[in-house]
C-alpha cells in the first residue's frame, strides 16, 4: 500500500501493507526485498500469541520473546495460543531501515505466513534507495522541535489505577482485546504491593501490552 512503485526511500522507512487472506489466522507478515535473484528479510511483525498461566488465571500476549520473559518472572510456561484477541488487521505498518541497503533500485514485497505456514506474497514494486542529502554547515539551523508529550514515571505507569484507567479511557477497544488485558491484568495484580504499585520487573510487559493505551493519559 505505501511506498508508491518509483518512489525514492531515504533512512527509516515506514511500509504499510494489506496482509493476505488466507482464511486461516496470520502468524506473521515480513517485508523482503532482493536486487538479483535472492530475496533478503528487511523485516517482519509477528502476529502470533501465547498464553501463560498464572495465579488468578491465564493471560494471552502477541510476543514469543516477552512471553517467555514474563514467563521467567512468574515461574510459569509460556505457550503457543489457538486464541487471536486482536481481530485480523486490514492493514500493518512496518519500519524498514533502508541504510542497510546499498543505494539503487530494489524490489520490495510482502509475505503473509499464515498458521498452517503457507506464505502468499504480494505483488512486487520496485523502489529506489537513496541517501540523505549532505548538511550544509552555512543552512539556517532548524527551528527547535517541539517537546514530546510528558510520559508517566515507570512507578505511574505499572500502578494499578493507572493501567484500569488506561483501559477504560479506550472505549474502542474491541471486546477480545479488553478481555485480554483485563485477565492480563488480573494476574499481575497478584504481585502487587499493597498500594497496587506492581514490581519493577513488570516494565518491559506494561509498555508492550498498555503502551499505546498509556500515552494517551
Amino acid at each position: 500500500m505505501a511506498p508508491a512503485a518509483g518512489t525514492a526511500v531515504v533512512g527509516v522507512v515506514s511500509v504499510v501493507v494489506e496482509p493476505a487472506r488466507t482464511g486461516r489466522p496470520v502468524e506473521l507478515v515480513r517485508l523482503e526485498w532482493r536486487r538479483g535473484r535472492a530475496w533478503a528479510v528487511a523485516t517482519e511483525l509477528d502476529e502470533r500469541t501465547y498464553e501463560l498461566e498464572a495465579p488468578g488465571g491465564a493471560a494471552i500476549v502477541r510476543s514469543e520473546a516477552l512471553a517467555e520473559a514474563v514467563a521467567a518472572l512468574l515461574e510459569t510456561d509460556a505457550v503457543r495460543s489457538e486464541h487471536r484477541p486482536w481481530a485480523a488487521r486490514s492493514r500493518v505498518e512496518l519500519t524498514w531501515d533502508t541504510d542497510a541497503v546499498l543505494p539503487g533500485p530494489v524490489v520490495l514485497r510482502a509475505v503473509t505466513v499464515d498458521e498452517a505456514g503457507t506464505e502468499t506474497a504480494s505483488p512486487e514494486i520496485q523502489v529506489s534507495v537513496a541517501r540523505p542529502a549532505p548538511v550544509d554547515p552555512e543552512a539556517e539551523p532548524e527551528p527547535d522541535a517541539p517537546e514530546p508529550p510528558r510520559q508517566l514515571r515507570p512507578q505511574a505507569r505499572r500502578s494499578r489505577t493507572v493501567l484500569e484507567a488506561a483501559i477504560d479511557s479506550h472505549p474502542e477497544l474491541s471486546d477480545e482485546r479488553r478481555e485480554s488485558l483485563e485477565a492480563l491484568l488480573s494476574v499481575l495484580i497478584t504481585y502487587a504491593e499493597p498500594d497496587g504499585t506492581l514490581p519493577a520487573r513488570f516494565d518491559d510487559l506494561v509498555d508492550a501490552e498498555f503502551g499505546d493505551l498509556l500515552r494517551t493519559l
